[in-house]
């Protein structure tokens, strides 16, 4: 007698209305009953097997790309820092050849500055025996911009501007001294302003006095920002 069918024997003994309930559910084999069956299992296996083993190595692949990447590498690390070429030049360098520079900067709130967090990394510079005698380039606003840029964030009482109203031309230099960062002086309105135009009347391009280089035509409130003077003595850039 097979174990299927002593299980079928001990069912039929039973009695009750469990007895009915367990008679009611099919005996099915555990096993394919045929060639086909045992085909199908054999092939979801197979399948199964194969996509884990996919999916093994894509995550296999993954953590040893991050690792090469990002993980700990002693020698290989040291090696690579060893073969960079210098590309900053030492602040006392500077100073050899823009010593006037370097003597106002020195005196001014940017002292701790270096030069080449404005100006760039200037080794070869340094090194061109050529080149010492050349001015640099001026640095661009965005330069400036990087630091003084209006943030919540920064010190209360460090210099910022809002760069979307603040001289819009964008050149820096053309009122601030980067190296003692004194402000340089507007000129005054020498005339009346009373029942007169607007300023780009005059002061354009084609005017009777043309605007000076980086200027923009802008409104009245804009151009007296800078060039007039309030009762207390100051353009209200300085106060």
């Amino acid at each position: 007698m097979t174990r299927r069918e002593s299980l079928r024997g001990a069912v039929s003994r039973l009695k009750g209305r469990g007895a009915d309930a367990l008679r009611a559910i099919p005996l099915r084999p555990t096993r394919p009953t045929t060639a086909r069956g045992a085909s199908r299992a054999a092939l979801k296996v197979a399948a199964l097997v194969a996509a884990l083993a996919v999916a093994l190595f894509v995550v296999g692949s993954a953590a040893a790309a991050f690792y090469d990447q990002y993980g700990f590498h002693p020698e290989r690390n040291a090696r690579s820092w060893a073969a960079l070429e210098p590309s900053y030049a030492d602040q006392g360098i500077c100073q050899t050849c823009h010593a006037a520079q370097h003597a106002s900067q020195a005196a001014s709130r940017h002292h701790a500055v270096s030069c080449e967090s404005c100006h760039g990394p200037l080794a070869a510079h340094a090194a061109d025996e050529a080149s010492t005698s050349l001015p640099l380039e001026e640095p661009p606003a965005t330069i400036c911009a990087t630091c003084h840029a209006s943030s919540s964030g920064k010190p209360v009482g460090f210099p910022q501007v809002e760069l979307a109203t603040h001289y819009r031309s964008g050149v820096c230099r053309a009122c601030h001294d980067a190296h003692s960062t004194a402000v340089v002086r507007p000129p005054e309105v020498s005339h009346p302003l009373g029942n007169l135009p607007a300023c780009i009347t005059c002061h354009k391009p084609e005017g009777l006095k043309a605007l000076p280089t980086g200027h923009e035509r802008a409104a009245d409130a804009v151009c007296l920002g800078c060039h007039a003077v309030g009762a207390d003595g100051l353009h209200a850039g300085e106060r």
